[in-house]
């Protein structure tokens, strides 16, 4: 069984290359889209980015074929502190339901939450909208860090999201159309209902305990990790 502890995050933790606060706010959000902006920001343009940790809104990232205004973040690489790789990753409820990815390797079946490694260069904001749209095939718009799960040398930031576009189950991500019988094993994108979470084998685990209730229960908990983000070692 995997052990696990869970702390808040500070809000401007240094050990994190993604501050999670200031967030825009749901009154005049930025809205990303793998492959194209929108933005919904009013008022003066920002001043331009500096490469320093104070500048953390207002970012133009167009690495990876990823244009986006990234909230909160300095340029992350695919490795962080202490040499660890830099995942992003999405907490995505949809009408009482989380969107999760079945896998299905060597006999076994469990699910994970959408998300992959960051490529060079990459924030864990922009790798967490483009495996969003490559693994399920959603534009999505994230709303805050909820949590900086650190496995062995994986550190894995999950953000809250929500749909802007797109059609479930399209994604075309490379692994995407793996077999069940190759070494990876399969993909495929599904919903988990959130009063039935208990004894699913999703993983991180600790990350699947904040969620599992009600709808409303979940819907809340996200919220209150929004405001208070969480760090989960497990090990």
């Amino acid at each position: 069984m995997t052990a696990f502890g869970i702390e808040p995050i500070p809000a401007h933790d240094p050990s994190i290359d993604c501050p999670h606060r200031p967030w825009p706010s749901r009154k005049s959000p930025a809205i990303w889209r793998y492959g194209r902006l929108r933005s919904t920001m009013t008022g003066p343009k920002p001043a331009p980015f500096a490469a320093s940790p104070s500048a953390r809104l207002g970012r133009q990232s167009w690495e990876a074929g990823v244009q986006d205004t990234v909230p909160g973040g300095t340029v992350s690489h695919a490795t962080g502190p202490a040499g660890r790789r830099i995942r992003g990753g999405i907490v995505l409820i949809h009408r009482g339901r989380l969107a999760v990815i079945e896998r299905r390797r060597a006999g076994t079946t469990y699910f994970l939450f959408p998300g992959g490694g960051c490529e060079a260069g990459e924030t864990p904001q922009a790798a967490a909208v483009r495996e969003g749209f490559e693994e399920l095939g959603l534009h999505l718009r994230l709303t805050g860090l909820t949590a900086v799960v650190t496995f062995k040398d994986s550190e894995q930031h999950y953000f809250g999201a929500a749909i802007i576009g797109g059609r479930f189950g399209t994604g075309t991500g490379p692994e995407m159309s793996s077999s069940v019988s190759s070494a990876g094993g399969s993909h495929r994108p599904t919903w988990l209902e959130l009063d039935r979470l208990n004894g699913v084998d999703l993983r991180p685990a600790a990350l699947r305990d904040c969620l599992a209730g009600t709808a409303a229960d979940a819907r809340r908990r996200v919220t209150e990790l929004i405001e208070t983000p969480v760090r989960i070692r497990e090990g």
